[in-house]
């Protein structure tokens, strides 16, 4: 009897560690094609003859287009499953990287965008969701903070890889075939979307957890099922405009980082970009980690531990924005990004902490959402500003707007506490 329960216990370990390496492999093959473009992702659209207010449209489109598809395909994640709608978002990321590749006019550059936020709505919420499905299956919810951590930072290394070598790619085959330097890294990166495509059955043996009468279901129920437990959440709730915050800053960040140190430098070479972006994903897998393992050991709530990182990125935003030389920006860039990336440590716990399997990945998307909307307001908004003032002046009104958004945050906290305080004395009394 001894012996059997051993050998069950034996496998499930087997299992378990089999799960989450596998997840890993995921995340280090999405992440390798997706530093791949990071590394140039502006320099893309100047080889291209584009300036700063197209960079931001073709953001804008691509935050429109994910924000508008991300309630309905996160739905139909739940209802039809993670891992089929999944498969779909690869098809559209290699169709849009295709696309990409051959673009000469600005619109063909918009339906590249647009595509790439289709493929960003179906993904958003499937492999996340899924996942959490079976840590949760294999009894692994008390270690959910420290593997979200672990696959976000495994996340982070693969694309900080892929940066550098994006960044060393276009010196290495420069013009060739009629392709841009740059151009290439997109050919790579429709090489590891088919890697993933090929291995996707490996990948998720385990299959899609959705019971067959579920897939009746309609579509626009579970979004309204959603929406409603999310509004009614308190603790839920709050997490939308941090969402919404997040979005419009670090799109303007990420989308204009490399036109900056551009104007810092004009004569920069490409492999700069690269290790920067590598820097830029260490500092997001060196963040996790470190929040993480303070979390643990500190005895604070998921939501303070989001208002003291939102304050601590107002100052190095700021400081991030008056930097003159290339060194100086990295150091705050860095730092700024470890910042950011910690954010979604907490706020994915107390989400997931909170959650039913049968919404997962419907609020993962409107999560993602709110996120997005902020991006577009910030990409097209903004870029407009951008050609009037500048991109540091812009970046400063950022990181004033930051302030204004941790105080709201710290008087609402007050405000809710001398709420209930005065709800438990009206009973006492």
């Amino acid at each position: 009897m001894e012996s059997r329960l051993e050998c069950v216990e034996h496998q499930s370990g087997e299992i378990i560690v089999s799960l989450v390496h596998r997840l890993q492999i995921q995340k280090t093959l999405a992440g390798l094609g997706l530093g791949l473009f990071i590394a140039v992702q502006g320099l893309v659209f100047l080889e291209k003859g584009f300036t700063t207010w197209h960079i931001g449209i073709a953001y804008g489109v691509f935050a429109i287009s994910a924000a508008l598809l991300e309630l309905p395909l996160g739905a139909l994640a739940d209802i039809r499953g993670r891992i089929h709608v999944f498969r779909w978002s690869l098809w559209a990321e290699a169709l849009a990287w295709l696309v990409a590749i051959f673009a000469s006019q600005f619109w063909q550059i918009i339906f590249a965008m647009f595509l790439l936020g289709f493929g960003r709505a179906l993904n958003t919420g499937t492999i996340d969701a899924w996942q959490i499905e079976q840590i949760n299956k294999q009894g692994l919810n008390h270690k959910l903070a420290q593997l979200l951590a672990r696959f976000q930072s495994t996340s982070s290394i693969a694309i900080g890889i892929g940066a550098v070598c994006g960044g060393y790619l276009p010196e290495f085959i420069g013009n060739q075939y009629g392709l841009q330097p740059t151009e290439w890294n997109m050919v790579a990166c429709v090489l590891f979307v088919t890697s993933q495509m090929i291995l996707l059955p490996w990948l998720f043996q385990e299959g899609d957890q959705v019971e067959h009468k579920n897939k009746s279901g309609q579509v626009h129920h579970q979004i309204k099922k959603t929406l409603i437990f999310g509004w009614q959440s308190q603790i839920i709730r709050p997490l939308f405009w941090v969402s919404f915050v997040i979005g419009i800053i670090v799109i303007c960040i990420e989308a204009f980082w490399q036109v900056q140190i551009k104007t810092i430098s004009p004569d920069v070479s490409y492999r700069i970009f690269g290790w920067l972006a590598l820097g830029y994903f260490l500092s997001g897998a060196i963040g996790p980690i470190s929040i993480g393992w303070l979390m643990t050991r500190i005895n604070l709530s998921e939501s303070s531990w989001i208002s003291l990182i939102c304050a601590l990125i107002v100052p190095t935003l700021y400081l991030l924005s008056i930097q003159n030389t290339v060194v100086g920006f990295t150091v705050y860039y860095l730092l700024f990004m470890a910042l950011f990336s910690m954010t979604h440590i907490p706020l994915d716990t107390l989400l997931h902490n909170h959650l039913p399997d049968r919404i997962r990945s419907s609020m993962g998307s409107v999560i993602s959402l709110v996120l997005l909307a902020g991006a577009a307001i910030s990409s097209i908004g903004l870029s407009l500003l951008i050609e009037v003032v500048g991109i540091s002046t812009v970046w400063q009104y950022l990181a004033t707007f930051m302030l204004f958004f941790v105080v709201f945050r710290l008087l609402s906290v007050v405000s809710n506490r001398n709420k209930n305080e005065s709800t438990v004395l009206k009973i006492t009394n």
